[in-house]
């Protein structure tokens, strides 16, 4: 969705998604390297986020190259599978930090 403004044309299939990366507009490694500076994961103890979402991506980009069987559209791509839809869908837990002001 980011990236259809620039591309010219709609990227909701899994063929002008891949012709849109193979034009070298989307690189799975800058995605990363700005999502990570997004969200400030830059301490120590952000490192398993960061190693998390490096996994992710290079899962994601692992299925960009040979996309699962059957796949049509970019969002099934994903390696952790279609986004929640539901509060009732829930991820595992993490813990979390943080300070006292």
């Amino acid at each position: 969705m980011l990236h259809e403004a620039s591309a010219g044309t709609a990227l909701t299939t899994l063929s002008s998604f891949k012709k849109y990366v193979a034009s070298g507009k989307f690189e799975v490694d800058a995605e990363l390297k700005a999502l990570i500076a997004t969200l400030g994961l830059d301490s120590a103890l952000d490192e398993p986020m960061r190693r998390d979402l490096t996994h992710w991506f290079n899962e994601f980009r692992r299925n960009i190259e040979t996309p699962p069987n059957g796949a049509l559209y970019p969002s099934e791509l994903s390696p952790t599978g279609p986004p929640m839809l539901s509060l009732r869908d829930v991820d595992k837990q993490v813990p979390i930090i943080g300070t006292r002001v």
